[in-house]
């Protein structure tokens, strides 16, 4: 799942842009800031499966106040929102409702006013079947 085919945040404190590689995603969060900084509206995959994300965040101290969220795009019906692990992250999904035709992605951060910014780099973030 490229980048370039997420909304990306472009606001002065909170910002997400395609990185040197086409699939590699930075992003900043100025301290005090918080937002959603990409997301992607997608057909549902096949469940059960795994969101597998590949990142580098600085500072690592920080790794909870990045978020992954999944939910229903028509019903808002919450799948995973869970903060980043150690990279490689990985979420699973058991199922998804019958009435859940799309999921949204996003990718979801906080710089608290009293810690440092937030950058990090996400450089791929997968879908793949979980094994049963």
């Amino acid at each position: 799942m490229p980048p370039f085919d997420w909304q990306l945040n472009d606001d002065p404190g909170t910002r997400a842009q395609i990185g040197e590689k086409p699939e590699q995603l930075d992003f900043f969060v100025k301290s005090g800031k918080a937002d959603t900084i990409a997301e992607r509206l997608i057909v549902s995959p096949r469940a059960p499966f795994v969101l597998k994300i590949v990142h580098d965040m600085i500072p690592l101290a920080q790794l909870n106040d990045v978020e992954i969220r999944v939910q229903c795009a028509k019903s808002k019906e919450t799948l995973i929102k869970l903060p980043f692990l150690e990279s490689p992250s990985s979420y699973a999904v058991s199922s998804i409702p019958e009435n859940c035709g799309m999921i949204n992605i996003s990718i979801f951060a906080r710089a608290w006013s009293d810690k440092p910014d937030l950058k990090g780099e996400i450089r791929s973030i997968r879908i793949l079947p979980q094994p049963i």
